[in-house]
């Protein structure tokens, strides 16, 4: 029997308290060690681009590689000629642009899944139904969870390029940075919204991650067409991920209308994604 089943016993209501600590703890710790894989992997990368930057740093070759390559291209992926002489575009094209808004889909997607179809898919959600708690407590319990876990990825991420500009000497606009992270933040936590809502609709698991995985698909190849060409760019306004353009932000661009945004999806999805719990029969 799995850990979390065999501590339902120790599960009271406090009041009337949204989050339930006994379950939030014990799902945090079967979660835990995926946090801190993606947590390091994450900073190691980030250390790995920092080390390599002084290497590529005006570096003229490097430069007329860019300048050789087709503009469409250079435009899809956000590249300009400054993109390896400047630390704030090369961060911002070689691992923000691309490599974290990736993977941090990838672990929101899957962390969603794992937390809520997965024990519908399984019939767990059984157990959790028959317990003390309310269908309020028990999804506000998962997916505070599943906030927590982004939030020690993105705040890791941040702040390794903060040790990092110690470790080689790299000066930077830290504020920029957390500015990075706290758009982040709203951006992941929007996509969350989806992923959770998914997660609530259907009883199967590989249902809700190929609805979850396929939105945020067709999300990021909309932001990538966007950029082809003037006859494409209002694909933009279909998509998520032109709201979090992290080339923009660490230029110290006003991001207040993207935020704004985000912070509405995220409560209307998240707000239909509850409703749909409450009140949807469980196969148990």
């Amino acid at each position: 029997m799995p850990n979390w089943k065999m501590s339902l016993c120790t599960i009271t209501t406090t009041g009337d308290k949204m989050i339930n600590m006994p379950l939030f703890k014990t799902m945090f710790r079967k979660q835990l060690p995926i946090f801190l894989a993606y947590s390091l992997a994450l900073m190691a990368y980030t250390w790995l681009l920092m080390w390599i930057f002084p290497t590529i740093a005006g570096n003229e070759s490097m430069e007329d590689l860019l300048k050789s390559m087709p503009q469409p291209m250079l435009k899809m992926f956000n590249l300009d000629e400054g993109a390896f002489s400047n630390f704030n575009n090369y961060m911002a094209t070689e691992f923000y642009s691309l490599i974290w808004i990736l993977a941090l889909s990838v672990f929101v997607v899957t962390t969603a899944i794992s937390l809520i179809a997965r024990i519908v898919d399984n019939k767990s959600i059984g157990s959790l139904l028959a317990s003390p708690l309310s269908r309020m407590q028990i999804l506000a319990t998962q997916v505070a969870v599943l906030l927590s876990g982004l939030l020690i990825v993105v705040t890791v991420s941040i702040f390794s390029v903060f040790i990092g500009s110690l470790i080689w000497d790299i000066k930077i606009d830290f504020g920029r940075y957390v500015n990075l992270g706290l758009l982040g933040m709203l951006f992941y936590t929007a996509i969350s919204s989806y992923c959770v809502f998914f997660s609530t609709l259907f009883n199967e698991a590989k249902k809700a991650t190929g609805w979850a995985g396929g939105l945020t698909f067709v999300f990021y190849s909309f932001n990538l067409v966007s950029n082809l060409t003037d006859k494409t760019e209002w694909l933009q306004n279909l998509t998520l991920f032109s709201l979090f353009k992290p080339l923009d932000i660490l230029n110290n661009n006003n991001t207040a209308a993207e935020a704004a945004v985000l912070a509405v999806v995220t409560i209307i999805v998240m707000t239909a994604a509850f409703r749909v719990f409450i009140h949807k029969d469980f196969p148990v």
